[in-house]
């Protein structure tokens, strides 16, 4: 990635490289970093990106700890590097959980059949296990969608030449400023 000409052009190639990231898994914006409360952390895989919405979607198992947490408190930051470009993306936002809504309903009858195993696993996620082998995928459907609904985008591009960061915000129309990086 070149240096950036414009704070359009900026947060332009943002919202590229994450819809890069829904469709390609070997895109570095694929798998996130997602941090709660805490500080707890944890990668998550981008299944949608919806720049007009300024929104993010995760998917989830209900009972992973990660839901309970953005229940008790919905603030979320995530964290993108993508090497190749040089390009650190952080993003904050409010996550809305849908677990078993019309939405998430939806959302899980267009998964491929092979994924909702996963959101059939009896046994709780992080829970003690013997071993691997005894996972069972017998239990009711637990799946959840994460809405991430963006306040700020700040962006920082590393370049031999100069860096550059800005910041985008959701209620100043993501007209963005620059920022010292």
């Amino acid at each position: 990635m070149t240096p950036p000409a414009s704070l359009e052009s900026f947060l332009n190639a943002a919202w590229s490289r994450l819809s890069r990231g829904v469709a390609d898994p070997k895109s570095a914006c694929n798998r996130p970093t997602l941090a709660t409360t805490g500080p707890e952390m944890r990668t998550v895989v981008l299944r949608a990106a919806n720049r007009d919405a300024g929104t993010l979607d995760i998917h989830s198992h209900a009972q992973a700890g990660k839901i309970t947490q953005i229940a008790a408190d919905p603030a979320v930051a995530l964290h993108v590097w993508d090497a190749r470009a040089n390009l650190q993306i952080r993003l904050r936002g409010r996550a809305e959980l849908h677990i078993g809504t019309p939405l998430a309903k939806d959302v899980e009858s267009r998964l491929p059949a092979r994924t909702h195993e996963i959101y059939r696993i009896s046994q709780t996620p992080g829970a003690i296990i013997p071993s691997p082998e005894v996972t069972r995928f017998d239990g009711p459907p637990a799946f959840a969608l994460i809405r991430v609904t963006l306040d700020q985008i700040e962006l920082l591009h590393l370049d031999r030449s100069r860096h550059s960061r800005a910041l985008f915000c959701r209620e100043d129309g993501w007209t963005g400023s620059w920022r010292a990086p």
